[in-house]
């Protein structure tokens, strides 16, 4: 592995990934809006178990791209 000689050049590199990434994340899932779209094509008012799992993933999701926008921050 090169050493840059403490010029400081690594930086830069990881400031450009750092951008990328944050570029790159999706936005949040709206949870509210997947349960009614849900709804509407099973139509149905009872969640399904399937269902319940599928709305508690996209919070997981949620949780996860949050933590990792604070993190690139």
């Amino acid at each position: 592995m090169a050493s840059d000689g403490g010029s400081g050049g690594g930086n830069n590199a990881i400031l450009d990934l750092i951008i990328k990434l944050r570029e790159g994340c999706p936005e949040c899932m709206n949870v509210a809006a997947v349960k009614q779209r849900i709804n509407k094509l099973n139509k149905v008012d009872k969640d399904s178990p399937l269902n319940v799992v599928l709305v508690q993933e996209i919070q997981r999701y949620n949780v996860l791209l949050n933590v990792l926008v604070a993190t690139l921050e």
